[in-house]
């Protein structure tokens, strides 16, 4: 969060930062997070950044935040999402009491945000707290007192990922996109619903009016990953689900998460994740 150079006292401040150990790369990696109350007056005005911050401002009893990032002025309501950008310059001041949850990651990982789209655009937008907004927000805070548990370090990791693809696709959605686009939309929601079923993705394609070609060039346009490598990383996230939350056996987590075999799972699994499912188990499991 902010350095609040010039009134220290006006402004209650809780950070966390995540331990440096070596982590699974499931998510970007979380250098510190917290949530901090600004009250009126409070001010911070810094030459240069050296970290990527993602403030989540709650709520706010001034109808505007101001904040000036590389001489730009932006103006926001409540709530909305600041990213505070490495290597610039920024400064804003609190005229009234205003909440906020921050994330903060290490310039490193500016590259991996960009990648993903995430930021290299306009760096605030508004959005809604909705319920499963609120919902993200609790997940992330429940590690505060336990950033030093086993296995914390990458649930915080996912969990901020979490909190911020879901107001940055909040805020996507809400944008006009082709019909096209939509359908690919669809057909990812498809494939979210049906993990443990065989994909057919021409049939999954025709039915939706394209041809298997054009359905692979309109998905690239949303997507990093190509559709196959999509279901696979969805599988996974689903065993590592299974794996850490249940007793199941490694064969019915294989089954449960759509492989078509235990040993092809545990192939796949080790090459994305570096270790077979039951060192993962045994290493992450809550």
């Amino acid at each position: 969060m902010d350095d609040d150079r010039e009134n220290v006292q006006s402004r209650y401040l809780s950070i966390y930062n995540v331990p440096e150990t070596r982590r699974l790369a499931l998510a970007p990696q979380v250098a510190r997070f917290g949530h901090c109350t600004a009250l009126a007056g409070t001010r911070n005005n810094f030459e240069e950044r050296s970290e990527l911050e993602f403030c989540f401002r709650l709520s706010g009893a001034e109808e505007f935040a101001e904040d000036v990032m590389d001489g730009v002025i932006y103006r926001n309501r409540f709530p909305h999402l600041f990213i505070k950008l490495p290597g610039v310059s920024y400064r804003f001041r609190a005229n009234a009491t205003r909440s906020a949850v921050f994330v903060v990651y290490s310039s490193d990982e500016l590259a991996r945000f960009g990648a993903a789209g995430i930021t290299g655009g306009s760096p605030c937008f508004e959005f809604d707290l909705t319920p499963e907004i609120q919902q993200c927000i609790k997940e992330l805070r429940a590690y505060e007192k336990h950033v030093h548990a086993p296995g914390a370090a990458e649930r915080i990791d996912l969990a901020a990922m979490k909190l911020i693809a879901s107001v940055v696709l909040q805020n996507r959605c809400s944008q006009d996109i082709s019909g096209r686009a939509r359908v690919i939309m669809d057909i990812a929601s498809y494939i979210e619903c049906h993990l443990t079923e065989e994909i057919d993705f021409r049939s999954i394609a025709e039915k939706r009016g394209l041809s298997l070609r054009s359905f692979f060039r309109s998905w690239r346009e949303q997507f990093k990953e190509t559709p196959a490598q999509y279901l696979i990383s969805r599988r996974l996230g689903l065993a590592k689900q299974l794996l850490t939350m249940s007793d199941m056996m490694i064969d019915d987590v294989a089954r449960q998460s759509g492989f078509s075999s235990t040993a092809y799972f545990i192939h796949v699994f080790k090459k994305h994740c570096g270790i077979t499912p039951g060192v993962f188990r045994r290493k992450y499991r809550s």
